[in-house]
């Protein structure tokens, strides 16, 4: 009997405890959450949401929490050594993609940015930057994001849901919509204006060897993507 009442209350405490926990934790995701700046150099990943004016050193480009932003204007030098275990899965999925009864785009690009992270200007990441991009991006391995604006050349592969401007990659180009040039061995898209140079080229259904166009608008579904 004293065992059972001993157990009942210990289960009891428990409760009350993660019940409070709980609530302590809804409370400060109610809190304002701060913004900090930093200038000239600082060093990702960071815990809050923060905007780097200058050169960020990263081990990774990301945040912490998935309710915070990470922002970087000017250069961001990265060496993202997780980077090479996604290439090993993206890999298998380039390769098997283009010729999949789904639409192109889907096993690459159903992924959510962690924490909203941007560059806006140059990123020289060795193994990927995981970010959206405004500007120029040279990985030695791959990028995935949800949008990227201007030219992003990788050493495999690049993914992202939006893609505007400039694709070039070893392996494979991969984009949901958006218009521009794709360069790789294989270029996929689900639709968008693209012009694709490559050994197998798709967009939407369409797959073509060496040569591939479309330049023709069309009413995409809608895509949540980080602009700023």
């Amino acid at each position: 009997m004293l065992q059972r009442v001993s157990l009942s209350l210990l289960f009891l405490c428990l409760y009350v405890g993660a019940a409070a926990q709980d609530s302590t934790l809804q409370q400060q995701d109610s809190l304002p959450r701060k913004h900090y700046t930093r200038s000239v150099v600082w060093t990702a990943p960071v815990s809050k949401s923060t905007t780097i004016n200058g050169v960020a050193l990263s081990l990774m480009t990301v945040v912490d929490s998935y309710k915070d932003t990470l922002v970087v204007q000017g250069l961001n030098v990265e060496v993202a050594p997780l980077q090479a275990f996604f290439t090993m899965f993206a890999i298998a999925g380039g390769a098997i993609n283009p010729f999949a009864k789904d639409e192109p785009g889907d096993t690459l690009h159903d992924t959510d940015s962690r924490g909203n992270e941007l560059v806006k200007g140059l990123s020289l990441s060795a193994g990927g930057l995981m970010a959206d991009m405004k500007g120029l991006g040279i990985n030695g391995l791959m990028t995935m994001g949800k949008r990227t604006d201007g030219v992003q050349i990788s050493g495999i592969i690049n993914a992202y849901n939006v893609s505007n401007g400039v694709a070039i990659a070893g392996l494979c180009n991969a984009t949901t919509t958006g218009k521009g040039l794709q360069i790789g061995l294989i270029n996929m898209a689900k639709e968008g204006r693209f012009v694709q140079i490559g050994l197998i080229n798709r967009i939407g259904k369409r797959i073509i060897p060496f040569f591939n166009c479309s330049l023709k608008k069309k009413t995409v579904r809608p895509i949540v993507a980080t602009t700023r």
